[in-house]
């Protein structure tokens, strides 16, 4: 069972991720304004956390109506399928950059090419781009442990785990560790970092948060009336409020309107890379816009709320975006490829074109996702196919 809407999230927030990517290697405004580059909020965020609670719902009921060993297989399957995709990801940009890009093999691979290529397929690090596979892995590996907490009565321990793990991120401790194994081992002098940019202990609060979510939907106990109450409206009020500053801050200073001491403690307060407080704050406030505009939106006494809800709906259930969603995991590689297509072909002089150019470029690109999807739903179709006709032809006349 699909839900239409979760997938029509994950749709939108291809897009946005895609084009935001695009626009550091083109100078893309659109691009900038849709992705946490300018604008507000995460969508990587968000990303991570319907991936959760998605799992959360498919594997948790699995889990619940079949068995443990059902909900294991199935689950580490679909790993299998990620990390085949990953691998491919990394192997094709590493040839690529070694046959037709020279002038990028260091700044992406360090001194040691061959090393950084083993370093990404075992885990542990990767070139950019190369963050949320990975982080998926790793993740849904540890979930079926997190299923069988939660089904057993143990959602309060796997979230104190979850919070204890965020904080030695933010205590520094990760950050100092992976600095002395670089140092120990000297590859350091050889430019090549250990872990990933987006740092996984500090972003899976939001993957476990979605899980524990998507768990109480499969048993059934996923209560949002307190949505639809008065206290409900105030929370969502002040989410606004809470959402309405941080963009604004958020604008001035990426429009160069903060003295650089102000930039620089912007930056430390909302670091992305290790989920600081103040920027999972800012992402908690969007999430409940999003499920208040949902649940309650069109019951506003408020015109302008009710259709400021009806919009957002209809963009999220939009066909195209729910299509995109449904094929996440081929059109989110799609992507990767797409930012390093422009990468190795000497993404530099693209920016001395003129901006009409560079913005219908980010478009024209960003719109070449539905291929990508089209292309997996085909070959989804096609295995079926033969699978059925497998069947069909092993049944006795």
């Amino acid at each position: 069972m699909r839900i239409d809407i979760l997938d029509g999230f994950r749709g939108w927030f291809l897009i946005c991720m895609t084009m935001g990517h695009l626009a550091l290697l083109l100078a893309s405004g659109i691009g900038r304004r849709l992705n946490h580059q300018f604008g507000f909020p995460d969508v990587a965020q968000g990303f991570v956390l319907l991936s959760g609670l998605i799992i959360g719902i498919v594997y948790g009921r699995r889990l619940l109506t079949r068995s443990e060993t059902s909900m294991r297989q199935s689950l580490f399957g679909r790993i299998r399928i990620i990390y085949r995709w990953h691998a491919l990801l990394l192997i094709a940009i590493f040839a690529c950059t070694l046959l037709w890009a020279d002038g990028l093999v260091h700044f992406l691979w360090g001194d040691l090419p061959t090393l950084s290529l083993a370093l990404g397929l075992a885990l542990l690090s990767g070139p950019m781009f190369i963050n949320i596979l990975p982080m998926y892995i790793l993740f849904m590996a540890l979930t079926p442990m997190a299923l069988q907490a939660l089904r057993d009565g143990h959602e309060r321990t796997l979230i104190l785990l979850s919070v204890s793990a965020w904080l030695v991120v933010q205590f520094g401790l990760v950050d100092w560790v992976q600095s002395a194994i670089v140092a120990w081992t000297g590859l350091d002098d050889k430019r090549i970092e250990i872990g990933l940019y987006l740092d996984r202990l500090a972003w899976q609060p939001l993957y476990f948060g979605g899980l524990i979510a998507g768990m109480r939907v499969a048993q059934n106990r996923l209560d949002l009336s307190f949505v639809r109450t008065g206290a409900g409206a105030v929370l969502f009020a002040a989410s606004l409020m809470v959402a309405g500053i941080i963009l604004a801050l958020t604008i001035l200073r990426n429009e160069g309107h903060l003295a650089r001491e102000g930039a620089l403690m912007f930056d430390r307060l909302f670091e992305r890379r290790t989920l600081s407080i103040l920027s999972l704050l800012e992402f908690l406030a969007a999430a409940y816009i999003a499920v208040w505009l949902l649940v309650a939106g069109d019951r506003s006494g408020s015109m302008l709320v009710r259709r400021i809800a009806s919009v957002f709906r209809a963009v999220v259930g939009w066909r195209p975006m729910i299509f995109l969603g449904r094929h996440s995991l081929s059109v989110y590689t799609w992507h990767v490829a797409l930012c390093y297509v422009v990468m190795l072909g000497g993404w530099p002089w693209i920016r001395d074109t003129p901006i009409l150019l560079r913005e219908i470029l980010c478009v024209a690109l960003t719109a070449t996702l539905f291929l990508a999807g089209w292309l997996n739903a085909r070959s989804a179709s096609g295995r079926a196919g033969g699978d059925k006709g497998a069947q069909l032809r092993t049944q006795p006349n």
